[in-house]
């Protein structure tokens, strides 16, 4: 796993087959099942281990359990330079802000937005208390990630 406060939790995320595909951060109550120790997550172990797969370090580990993980990893992606992803509508109505974090307090975010090509889209403001779910360093953003550098060229 990851980390885990109070209400969220991060967890690093392998895809199907068995590649590191960054880090997942949810609300504890939006945790509904957690398998593990099953054929599949053997399999998926296997793979990644295989593969010589591993998760970089993306956040100092915390004695807090009442840090906001949303705030802490929208800290560590601006330090890192790494492009989030941000849901913030359960209805998926609202479109994702994707995108570089750009400034972060106790309250607010600003996210730098970066369209699929890869070129700046504008920014959008948010509340972190908004957040219902984080991605970040999965393969959708480091490929925008990827086009947004070499567009910078």
């Amino acid at each position: 796993m990851g980390a885990i406060s109070d209400e969220q939790v991060i967890i690093k995320h392998i895809a199907l087959d068995g590649l590191s595909d960054g880090f997942v951060i949810r609300r504890l109550e939006n945790v509904y099942r957690i398998d593990v120790d099953g054929r599949y997550e053997h399999k998926i172990h296997r793979l990644y281990s295989l593969q010589n797969q591993r998760h970089e370090a993306f956040l100092e580990i915390m004695e807090d359990n009442h840090s906001n993980l949303f705030k802490e990893a929208l800290l560590a992606s601006k330090k890192h330079e790494l492009i989030v992803k941000l849901y913030i509508d359960e209805t998926e109505e609202q479109e994702d802000i994707i995108g570089f974090v750009k400034a972060v307090d106790d309250n607010e975010a600003i996210i730098s937005r970066i369209s699929d090509d890869g070129s700046y889209d504008g920014e959008s403001v948010l509340y972190l208390n908004d957040i219902i779910k984080l991605d970040c360093g999965r393969r959708g953003e480091i490929i925008r990630q990827l086009l947004h550098r070499e567009e910078d060229k």
